[in-house]
Order: structure tokens, then sequence, then C-alpha cells
């Protein structure tokens, strides 16, 4: 399951699930995020192919390892902009796609809410 956070400036990946993807992770020593409950740890990053709606993408992903973070995924602005996500007020995510490279957007919206 994924966190949609528009206030995360990065897409943030937790480790027990990044094991299951077997995917190359790029270790860092001395990469750390900030939350309002302080600074932690990035171990790496890595880069993973990512379909959200019906659009997948490889996306460049930093692996936190935290065991009171209880979403697989969280997604943040790098994510959001890629993929043209946007949130209503009532909590819909919804993706804007451009028809016939006009300006004309158009939604695609999914049964399933991203949390």
């Amino acid at each position: 399951m994924a966190l949609y956070d528009p206030g995360a400036n990065i897409t943030i990946v937790e480790y027990e699930f990044f094991k299951k993807l077997n995917v190359e992770m790029f270790t860092s020593k001395n990469l750390r995020y900030n939350t309002m409950a302080g600074e932690d740890k990035i171990l790496g990053s890595a880069f993973v192919s990512l379909k959200i709606f019906e659009e997948e993408k490889k996306m460049r992903v930093f692996v936190v390892k935290k065991e009171s973070f209880r979403y697989d995924f969280l997604l943040g602005l790098d994510t959001i902009y890629e993929f043209a996500l946007e949130q209503d007020c009532k909590g819909n995510i919804s993706q804007a796609r451009e028809k016939n490279n006009n300006n004309n957007k158009s939604e695609i919206k999914s049964k399933t809410k991203i949390k």
C-alpha cells in the first residue's frame, strides 16, 4: 500500500518491502531525510518500475528501515509530478493526461484509492 504525500519531496520505500522486489540498492552512508518527528537515515536508493493507473515508469526511490512506517511506499512530489497525480478535496487520486498533444486534460480515475 502507498501513501500519497505531497509534503514529501522524494519517494520512499520501506526496507522489508524493498527486499521482496529483488532490485539492486545503491547504498548510502550519509543521506538523511527529515520529517515532523525528526531526522532519520536513508539506507540507499534504487530504480524500480512503478505502475500507477495504466502508466508504468522507472523511478528512483529511497530505501528506509523504519518499523513504525506502515506503508510499503510513500509517494513524494517526484513521483506525483512524473505521473501527473492529483488529489481532490475528498481524497480521491486521479491522473491528468493530455489528449492528442493538446492542452485538454482528461482524468483517469481508479476505483482503488491511494491512501
